[in-house]
């Protein structure tokens, strides 16, 4: 028996070594021609398993047919001119079942507050009300997607600036829009 060990067992791995470049991968001793096997059995001596691999990065994997690409999904995109009165957003509010809620943690969140109304503004995201004194702000929100559907959100945000977080409760009258507005307006808290 050459090195190899003809006719000992093999450890358990060896059957699953799909890249045996240095033996015989097909009779499973490991050994390959050139330590005392003969020649024939290892394909080609110790290029066998090297040859085996050429042949599978020879492979034609472009003939396979490929998965039918899936068109992008339009960019989730808000009005710039939504359209909402005091008394449809509180109807809204009492009536709409999707909900979602947000927390933004923010150091600066005392200087924000001035500038959140106009912040989310150039965002597609309207200020239908506000009000509040240190350390607590709220302002109460509406937006409406843009083409597709339509869907139309609010928001009711408290800005606490002791706690520097944003708190942000958003509805909605679609509920596949809803996590992508709570994305957009949380990246705007930022």
């Amino acid at each position: 028996a050459g090195a190899g060990g003809e006719g000992q067992p093999q450890a358990d791995y060896a059957d699953t070594n799909l890249l045996d470049l240095g033996g015989d991968a097909e009779n499973g001793n490991g050994a390959g021609a050139g330590a005392g096997g003969s020649g024939a059995a290892g394909g080609a001596g110790n290029g066998g398993g090297a040859a085996d691999l050429m042949d599978l990065l020879s492979l034609d994997v472009a003939a396979q047919p490929a998965a039918a690409a899936q068109p992008a999904a339009p960019a989730f995109k808000l009005s710039a001119a939504p359209a909402m009165d005091a008394g449809k957003f509180q109807q809204l509010w009492g009536s709409l079942a999707a909900q979602d809620s947000l927390v933004v943690t923010s150091a600066n969140v005392r200087a924000q507050v001035p500038e959140l109304t106009n912040a989310l503004r150039a965002r597609g995201i309207m200020t239908m009300a506000s009000g509040g004194q240190e350390p607590m702000y709220k302002f109460y929100q509406y937006a409406q997607q843009e083409g597709g559907n339509g869907a139309v959100f609010l928001v009711e945000l408290i800005a606490n600036t002791n706690a520097s977080t944003l708190s942000c409760t958003c509805k909605s009258d679609n509920a596949d829009s809803l996590k992508a507005f709570c994305d957009l307006l949380g990246a705007a808290l930022q």
